[in-house]
C-alpha cells in the first residue's frame, strides 16, 4: 500500500473526488480525472487502486460501507419470523438501490463496452450475491425454505428479480412507487422460496 505523499492527500480523499466525478459525469471518467480532481498524480491513484477497474470497485466498496447497508442487511437477516426477514433484507436493499441507482445504471449501460464496467459490475453482483446466499442459507437454516430449493438458483432468480435494472424498469417506465416496488417484489420472492 502506497504512502501519502507530500501533499498528504489520502486514498479516502481520492476515493471521494472520484466519486464526485462519477456522480456529476458518469462511467467515462479516467483516472487522470480522478487525479487532477484530487490534486495527485496518476502513478499515485494507480499505486493505491493498481488499474481503473480497481478504483471502480474501490468506489463502489466505499459506497457500500458508506451506506451501512451490508450492516444492516445482516441484522435484518437475524430477524426471527422468515416473511419478515425477506421483507426487511429487501426493504434494506431496495433503499440502497434508490441511493445508488443513477451509479449502477450508467455502470450497467458501460458494460459492453467498458471492461473495467464489467469487472467493477461482476465484482458487485458477486458480492450481493454472497449476501442473498446468507439469507437464503438463514431460511433454510430456520426450516422455512420450501422444500426441494436449490439455493444457488434461488439467489440468481432472486438477484434478478431486486435488480437495479428491474428497479429501474418499474420506478421510471411504469411509474411505480419506491414502497410499491419494494412490496410487490418482496412478496414475489416470498411466495417463491418461503415456506
Amino acid at each position: 500500500m502506497a504512502t501519502k505523499q507530500a501533499k498528504g492527500v489520502t486514498k479516502t480523499e481520492i476515493l471521494n473526488a472520484g466519486m464526485a466525478l462519477f456522480l456529476s459525469k458518469g462511467i467515462k471518467v479516467t483516472v487522470k480525472d480522478v487525479a487532477d480532481a484530487a490534486g495527485v498524480s496518476r502513478q499515485m491513484v494507480y499505486q493505491y487502486f493498481h488499474s481503473r477497474s480497481g478504483l471502480l470497485i474501490a468506489l463502489a466498496q466505499q459506497v457500500d460501507e458508506t451506506s451501512g447497508c451490508k450492516e444492516q442487511f445482516y441484522q435484518a437477516i437475524q430477524t426471527a419470523e422468515p416473511t419478515q426477514r425477506v421483507c426487511a433484507c429487501l426493504s434494506i436493499w431496495f433503499d440502497y438501490v434508490e441511493d445508488i441507482l443513477a451509479l449502477a445504471t450508467e455502470l450497467i449501460r458501460s458494460r459492453p463496452t467498458d471492461p473495467d464496467a464489467e469487472t467493477t459490475y461482476i465484482d458487485r453482483t458477486n458480492n450481493i450475491k454472497v449476501w442473498l446466499s446468507d439469507l437464503f442459507l438463514s431460511l433454510e437454516n430456520s426450516k422455512a425454505l420450501k422444500k426441494n430449493t436449490d439455493i444457488n438458483d434461488a439467489v440468481d432468480l432472486t438477484f434478478t428479480i431486486i435488480s437495479p435494472q428491474v428497479y429501474e424498469l418499474l420506478c421510471n417506465d411504469q411509474e411505480w412507487s419506491h414502497q410499491k416496488i419494494v412490496d410487490h417484489l418482496s412478496k414475489i420472492v416470498i411466495g417463491t422460496f418461503v415456506e
